[in-house]
């Protein structure tokens, strides 16, 4: 009888054992179901006072992935004399290997005369954009601060960042650049108008440079990227 109990004992503590372990197992695993190469965007609002937004999510930290042949969701940039300011970062994906030999990379500079404090953090050396082994939310984007957007209207010139790709021909990077509507376009240097559908690609070997310069006047910029296949 004694050993009849035991061995229910064992089979009950085996089970549950085992159950404990598939749980650990099932929550180690990463959440993404991406099954294909992802270009990844975080954008910050330091102070989340309205100066930097996903689409039309309220400010904050929000992080972005858009799998390849799509766009990413929109960031609006209204960096102004308001305190704070954005932070930016990108990242890659590849559960595929379809980004096998993909190099990204970036500069964030002052434009040509311009004093350097125009733009904070600046990186006249391109800068690796990291593969992350899935899609992933902060704080794991390090280094801090990333490219940060709180340039100084108020001085002459404005911030470059370019984007530049090597390594591979049959991947490139498309990038919308436009202004809102009703405004000049002023803060958003060489961006397209509203409604024109503009797209500036980054090939090997064709860096694309667009130019920010936000600040108290009216509007904002929007800015979106899709990796594309060629």
């Amino acid at each position: 009888m004694r050993m009849r109990v035991l061995r229910r004992k064992l089979t009950v503590m085996a089970v549950c054992a085992m159950s404990v372990g598939a749980i650990l197992v099932t929550a180690a695993a990463p959440a993404s179901a991406a099954t294909t190469g992802e270009f990844g965007v975080r954008f910050r609002d330091n102070n989340q006072n309205g100066q930097c937004r996903v689409e039309a999510d309220p400010p904050g930290d929000v992080t972005t992935w858009a799998p390849i042949d799509s766009w990413t969701r929109y960031l609006a940039i209204d960096t102004d004399s308001r305190s704070g300011g954005c932070n930016l970062w990108f990242g890659l994906n590849n559960p595929d290997s379809s980004l096998d030999g993909l190099q990204l990379s970036y500069t964030y500079t002052v434009s040509t005369g311009a004093p350097s404090r125009r733009c904070a953090f600046q990186t006249p050396s391109p800068q690796p954009i990291k593969f992350f082994p899935f899609p992933i939310d902060w704080p794991v984007w390090i280094p801090d601060p990333g490219i940060t957007l709180d340039s100084d209207a108020f001085l002459p010139g404005w911030c470059n960042l370019t984007l530049y790709l090597d390594g591979t021909s049959n991947i490139v990077l498309d990038i919308r650049y436009w202004y809102v509507q009703g405004t000049d376009g002023g803060q958003c240097i060489s961006a397209a108008q509203p409604g024109t559908e503009q797209v500036w690609t980054v090939r090997r070997d064709h860096p694309v440079t667009i130019g920010l310069n936000s600040g108290d006047g009216a509007g904002a910029c929007y800015l979106a990227f899709r990796l594309r296949r060629t």
